[in-house]
């Protein structure tokens, strides 16, 4: 039994030649997408100078060690934009300040800084801390930067949270409403 073809069709008529080319024209397509987030995105999590980078990781860990040392702690909660810290173990004398960054982990454009004042109370706080929703790490370190404490935060978009940060190691916490 012989196939029946027309000879006088046309290629372009033909469900084979398209078939066949729709493979390679979705991988351009595909190549151009890819080019297009890769030039309108920020990357924040490249590092240009390694080595400097890694001087500055042992700075951190021997400001980490030098808080474990001390045997220091905090107890912060955020309430509608307000930073309140209250620190303790073996907190330095005439601690007046306090610097408090909110560092995201996947996009530095969310980074949020603030300084905590000392009250009447011994607390120190702040106000306008603003945090889009998503994971963050909160450094609490004198002006100095003799020591260091870090907490990983995540934020849902409650307008209230409740953080314990310890020393040694990155403690978790809770979230609370209200």
């Amino acid at each position: 039994m012989a196939l029946h073809t027309d000879v006088n069709k046309h290629w372009s008529r033909e469900p084979w030649p398209w078939i066949l080319m729709a493979l390679p024209a979705s991988a351009v397509v595909a190549g151009m997408i890819t080019l297009w987030l890769a030039l309108s995105t920020n990357n924040s999590l490249v590092v240009d100078d390694y080595y400097k980078e890694g001087k500055a990781i042992n700075q951190r860990i021997a400001r980490d060690t030098r808080a474990s040392e001390l045997g220091l702690s905090a107890d912060a909660s955020i309430d509608h934009g307000r930073l309140q810290v209250a620190l303790s173990g073996r907190v330095p004398a005439g601690l007046a300040a306090l610097e408090a960054s909110f560092v995201h982990v996947a996009d530095a454009r969310h980074d949020r800084a603030l300084l905590l004042l000392a009250g009447p109370d011994g607390r120190l706080s702040g106000q306008g801390i603003d945090l889009a929703p998503g994971r963050y790490r909160l450094h609490l370190a004198p002006p100095g930067g003799e020591w260091r404490l870090v907490s990983e935060v995540f934020q849902a978009g409650a307008p209230t949270l409740m953080l314990q940060v310890r020393s040694g190691a990155i403690a978790r916490y809770g979230i609370q409403e209200r």
